[in-house]
Parts: C-alpha cells; structure tokens; sequence
C-alpha cells in the first residue's frame, strides 16, 4: 500500500502541493494539482524499472512537476473523454525559497475513453500521466544539472 506525506509549499501561480508517493522503499516528490494527486493517491503511478527511476530521481535530488487537462469531445457518432499530460523535472533545493528551476524539455501524453463520464475523464488523465512520467529520460537529468549550474554561475556573480 502506499504512503502518502502531504506537505504545503509557497503558493506558487496554481496552489501546488508536493506530495510523496511511497512504493516499496521508494519515495518520489510529485509537485501538481489536487485532482492530479488525488488520483495518485487512489492509484500509484506504475510502469516497467519505476523504483530504479525513482532512486536516480532521489539520487538527482529532483522533484516530478506535472500538469494535466481534460476534455470530453463530442461528434456526431461518439464522444471520447480526451487527457493530456505534461511532466518535468523540479530542483528540489530551490523550491522553498519560492524558485522553479525545471528541466526545459519535458514529456508529453495524449490519451483518451470511448466514455463521457467523469471517471472515464480521470481513468484517460491517470494513463496520461502514468505515461508522461514513465518517459522521463536523462537528458532531462542533465537539463535540469545543467540549469542548476547555470543558476550557480549568476548567484556566485551577483
């Protein structure tokens, strides 16, 4: 089962909150919106190597920043509940001062149920997101090293 640590965050355009997503001995820091965690916290986010994924995330002292949009389109012979989701990586060590620090390429799903029902909408957000994440790569690693130390460069000029 998994284990859920909820902590606020300064209030940052949209009232995000992180949350901690336990699996096994795993934790993974997931910045997003409360209809986004609420379905993380009914369904874990599951996909082939997660907890390798999640250590070199820990490791990388990087947070998961997902956003997510839904939509129920209609035509004349069937209607679809239509999600995208859009996951990047955060800098974990500027987030209490109020700073995003994100890797600039990010992942991207689209997916959608033959159904027009609220649950078909958050079952095509969930699989959106799942997916999103699950193609996290390195280079968006070293994005986001590559911004921290650009980050440095200024501060240390300043």
């Amino acid at each position: 089962m998994n284990k859920i640590i909820c902590a606020s965050l300064i209030p940052i355009l949209f009232s995000m909150s992180a949350v901690v997503f336990a699996k096994d001995k795993c934790d993974l820091n997931i910045q997003a919106d409360q209809r986004i965690l609420k379905l993380l916290n009914n369904k874990e986010l599951s996909f082939y190597d997660y907890d390798n994924f999640c250590r070199e995330l820990r490791a990388a002292n990087a947070s998961i920043y997902i956003e997510g949009e839904t939509t129920i389109a209609y035509s004349q012979d069937t209607a679809i509940a239509i999600a995208t989701a859009t996951a990047r990586l955060s800098a974990n060590e500027v987030e209490d001062q109020g700073l995003r620090l994100t890797s600039r390429t990010y992942q991207s799903y689209l997916g959608y149920k033959l159904a027009r029902t609220s649950a078909s909408e958050d079952e095509a957000l969930y699989f959106a997101v799942n997916n999103a994440v699950s193609r996290i790569n390195q280079t968006m690693l070293d994005e986001l090293n590559e911004q921290r130390k650009s980050l440095k460069t200024y501060v240390d000029k300043k």
